[in-house]
Protein backbone atom coordinates (compact mmCIF):
# COMPACT_ATOMS: atom_id res chain seq x y z
CA UNK A 1 0.00 0.00 0.00
CA UNK A 2 2.79 2.50 0.75
CA UNK A 3 4.79 1.70 -2.50
CA UNK A 4 1.27 2.18 -4.01
CA UNK A 5 1.26 5.87 -2.87
CA UNK A 6 4.55 6.61 -3.03
CA UNK A 7 4.97 6.88 1.29
CA UNK A 8 7.81 4.97 1.43
CA UNK A 9 10.15 4.63 4.47
CA UNK A 10 13.44 6.49 2.73
CA UNK A 11 14.29 10.17 2.25
CA UNK A 12 16.08 8.76 -1.01
CA UNK A 13 14.31 9.06 -3.87
CA UNK A 14 16.95 6.67 -5.62
CA UNK A 15 14.27 3.84 -3.85
CA UNK A 16 11.68 5.09 -5.66
CA UNK A 17 12.01 6.74 -9.12
CA UNK A 18 7.97 7.42 -9.28
CA UNK A 19 7.87 9.32 -5.91
CA UNK A 20 9.81 12.48 -6.98
CA UNK A 21 6.54 12.75 -9.90
CA UNK A 22 3.86 12.12 -7.65
CA UNK A 23 2.50 14.94 -5.23
CA UNK A 24 1.63 12.51 -2.75
CA UNK A 25 4.89 11.60 -2.42
CA UNK A 26 5.60 11.73 1.65
CA UNK A 27 8.60 10.11 3.08
CA UNK A 28 8.67 8.40 6.24
CA UNK A 29 11.92 7.86 8.21
CA UNK A 30 10.30 6.76 11.27
CA UNK A 31 7.09 4.74 12.53
CA UNK A 32 5.85 5.05 15.74
CA UNK A 33 4.55 2.46 18.15
CA UNK A 34 1.05 3.75 19.87
CA UNK A 35 -0.18 2.38 22.38
CA UNK A 36 -4.11 3.98 22.84
CA UNK A 37 -7.21 4.50 24.65
CA UNK A 38 -9.65 5.97 22.41
CA UNK A 39 -9.80 4.66 18.64
CA UNK A 40 -9.71 8.34 17.90
CA UNK A 41 -5.83 8.54 19.56
CA UNK A 42 -6.65 11.28 21.39
CA UNK A 43 -5.65 9.62 24.40
CA UNK A 44 -2.41 8.27 23.69
CA UNK A 45 -1.06 5.95 26.61
CA UNK A 46 2.57 6.34 25.22
CA UNK A 47 4.44 6.33 22.44
CA UNK A 48 7.96 4.57 20.83
CA UNK A 49 9.20 6.17 17.37
CA UNK A 50 11.29 3.62 15.70
CA UNK A 51 13.96 5.19 13.22
CA UNK A 52 14.05 3.49 9.67
CA UNK A 53 17.33 4.66 8.96
CA UNK A 54 16.74 4.87 4.81
CA UNK A 55 16.13 1.31 4.84
CA UNK A 56 13.71 -0.32 2.60
CA UNK A 57 12.23 -3.56 2.27
CA UNK A 58 10.22 -5.20 -0.18
CA UNK A 59 7.39 -6.59 0.10
CA UNK A 60 4.78 -8.40 -2.55
CA UNK A 61 1.95 -6.01 -3.62
CA UNK A 62 -1.47 -6.55 -1.77
CA UNK A 63 -4.33 -8.04 -2.63
CA UNK A 64 -6.22 -6.87 -5.72
CA UNK A 65 -9.42 -7.35 -3.24
CA UNK A 66 -7.03 -5.25 -0.60
CA UNK A 67 -6.09 -2.59 -3.13
CA UNK A 68 -9.97 -2.52 -4.15
CA UNK A 69 -11.20 -1.71 -0.36
CA UNK A 70 -8.93 1.22 0.04
CA UNK A 71 -9.61 2.40 -3.83
CA UNK A 72 -13.25 2.56 -2.50
CA UNK A 73 -12.27 4.11 0.59
CA UNK A 74 -10.01 6.83 -0.39
CA UNK A 75 -12.59 7.35 -3.12
CA UNK A 76 -15.14 8.31 -0.74
CA UNK A 77 -13.80 11.02 0.02
CA UNK A 78 -11.84 12.80 -2.77
CA UNK A 79 -12.14 15.66 -3.73
CA UNK A 80 -14.94 14.73 -6.23
CA UNK A 81 -17.32 13.44 -3.87
CA UNK A 82 -16.52 15.82 -1.16
CA UNK A 83 -20.22 17.19 -1.46
CA UNK A 84 -22.04 14.45 -0.80
CA UNK A 85 -19.28 12.53 2.10
CA UNK A 86 -18.67 16.26 4.24
CA UNK A 87 -22.37 15.75 5.03
CA UNK A 88 -22.04 12.30 6.37
CA UNK A 89 -18.45 12.44 7.62
CA UNK A 90 -20.16 15.38 9.91
CA UNK A 91 -23.14 15.18 11.40
CA UNK A 92 -23.55 14.73 15.13
CA UNK A 93 -23.06 11.22 16.97
CA UNK A 94 -22.27 9.36 13.79
CA UNK A 95 -20.35 6.52 14.90
CA UNK A 96 -18.53 9.44 17.25
CA UNK A 97 -18.54 6.44 20.11
CA UNK A 98 -16.71 4.00 18.03
CA UNK A 99 -13.77 6.21 18.07
CA UNK A 100 -14.09 8.31 21.32
CA UNK A 101 -15.17 5.60 23.80
CA UNK A 102 -12.65 3.93 25.68
CA UNK A 103 -11.25 1.10 23.85
CA UNK A 104 -7.29 0.09 24.46
CA UNK A 105 -5.43 -1.22 21.31
CA UNK A 106 -1.98 -0.85 19.70
CA UNK A 107 -0.91 0.59 16.38
CA UNK A 108 1.14 1.87 13.93
CA UNK A 109 1.73 5.06 12.86
CA UNK A 110 3.39 7.10 10.65
CA UNK A 111 3.73 11.16 11.71
CA UNK A 112 3.90 13.14 8.81
CA UNK A 113 5.89 16.30 8.85
CA UNK A 114 4.77 19.62 8.53
CA UNK A 115 5.62 20.87 4.46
Amino acid sequence: LCEKFFILPAADPQLSPLATSSPFFMPVDSLSVVLFQCRSLERVLSEHEVRLGGQTRRRDRPAKYEETAVDRVLRESSVENLERYWPLAARDGGREGHYRDVNFGATLVARLKSL
